[in-house]
């Protein structure tokens, strides 16, 4: 898979100590795709409304386009006749800064949620989902 993903010239980058690389990336004009779509623990990201309910989703490229100021734009593959895919990109999320980082974070990593929930709700015969996205739930409030 991973020859795959790199014969079109892009990079895979590892969780463990990949954060210096896209800072790179991006200072150089280049691109980084993040899955924010994923289960994530509770440590690793905030809880967001998907769906009507709360997922444990990354704050990863909401942080960093706070952090450097770069575009978030979405995307994602779409099935087509003949076993093939298109990628479909929208653009980027129309967002301004409020200068408080943590409020900006959740609000865009919020943005993407939505914005995959409403890809889901246009066409929900396109939604593979093979893992437990509500898996990491947050603590009961009577706790």
């Amino acid at each position: 898979m991973c020859a795959f993903r790199s014969a079109s010239g892009n990079s895979i980058l590892y969780k463990r100590r990949a954060l210096p690389d896209i800072l790179r990336l991006l200072a150089s004009g280049r691109s980084v795709a993040i899955l924010v779509d994923q289960n994530v623990q509770e440590k690793d990201g905030i809880f967001v409304d998907f769906f009507g309910r709360k997922a444990a989703a990354t704050t990863v490229a909401a942080a960093l386009a706070v952090r450097t100021g770069c575009p978030l734009a979405t995307g994602y593959a779409e099935r087509i006749e003949g076993g093939r895919y298109r990628m479909v990109y929208e653009p980027a999320l129309d967002w301004t800064p409020s200068g408080n980082r943590v409020e900006d974070v959740a609000r865009l990593t919020q943005m993407l949620a939505q914005r995959i929930e409403d890809w889901i709700r246009r066409k929900p015969e396109q939604w593979l989902w093979i893992h437990r996205r509500w898996k990491t739930q947050p603590p009961p409030e009577n706790a």
